[in-house]
């Protein structure tokens, strides 16, 4: 049985040329200081742990992916997507 991480909030950045925003910390617990960093998360997901966001009931995973803007060179870049594939990132708690 895989680790389970229970993701509750997320900090948001605009990104450099001001497109976009890239999720940049992800918290699974209220005060726990500071939150894990994108390649926290993706290293996990690699490694076979599980990253879920629960959202108007539904129960999403977070994915890492290279950004799919243009030009964009970060990775990676974590997402969470529903079933239509509809970007979720934007429906997360903020810190």
């Amino acid at each position: 049985m895989p680790t389970v991480h229970n993701v509750i909030a997320v900090r948001r950045q605009q990104a450099a040329d001001g497109s976009h925003e890239h999720v940049t910390g992800v918290w699974v617990q209220e005060n726990d200081g500071p939150p894990y960093t994108p390649r926290q998360v993706a290293e996990s997901i690699r490694e076979g742990e599980l990253w879920l966001v629960c959202i108007g009931g539904a129960e999403l995973r977070v994915h890492p992916i290279a950004c799919p803007h243009p030009g964009c060179k970060l990775r990676p870049c974590l997402t969470i997507r529903d079933s239509q594939g509809r970007d979720m990132v934007r429906g997360m708690r903020t810190l």
